[in-house]
Order: structure tokens, then C-alpha cells, then sequence
């Protein structure tokens, strides 16, 4: 399942601990404070409970985070300026090597 997310957190630590928290699940930074990733659904549901309690308490009023869920067409039909992060076709591309 490859995700978007996007977030407007006014805390310092918080922002930070909340990148440092997606870099580790594996997403890739695609602006400051936005990030996809590929992750099994067990890890999305656990990444999500670590949010929503980790992150969401910890909000002042105008803090925001958003999730999507994108479909591999969705996320391949991105377009960057000037050009897309290193790793961005791996995660919608993935390479399909089969090993026996």
C-alpha cells in the first residue's frame, strides 16, 4: 500500500520525531513535511496508532496532519519540478526479481 502524507505541526520536536518516525517506516521525503511510502498493512495500522497517539494529543489548534492511500496508477502520474526524489521510482516502480 503506498501512502501520502502531509503535515502541518508547529512544534519543532514534534515535527522532527514525526519525520524521523516516517524516514524509519521506510517513506521517503518529498517536501519538508510531506512523504510516501510503500508499506505492508500491518505497518500502515501500526505507524497510524503510533500517530494518532503519539502525534495527534500533542496538537495546538491549527496543526494538521493528512493521509491518502494511493493506487499504483495514482502515485505513478506524479509529477515533480525539477525533477523527482532519487528513490521515487523504486517506490512506484518496484523492481520484481525473483530469486530460486
Amino acid at each position: 500500500m503506498t501512502i501520502l502524507i502531509s503535515y502541518d505541526i508547529a512544534d519543532d520536536r514534534l515535527r522532527l520525531r514525526t519525520a524521523n518516525k516516517m524516514l524509519e517506516y521506510g517513506f521517503i521525503r518529498l517536501q519538508l513535511s510531506v512523504f510516501a511510502g510503500s508499506v505492508s498493512d500491518t505497518r500502515w495500522k501500526a505507524l497510524l496508532r503510533w500517530m494518532q497517539k503519539e502525534v495527534v494529543p500533542r496538537f495546538v489548534p491549527d496543526d494538521k496532519l493528512l493521509y491518502l492511500p494511493l493506487s499504483s496508477g495514482q502515485a505513478a502520474n506524479f509529477s515533480f519540478l525539477p525533477a523527482p526524489p532519487d528513490d521515487w521510482n523504486a517506490l512506484v516502480d518496484p523492481p520484481n526479481t525473483l530469486f530460486v
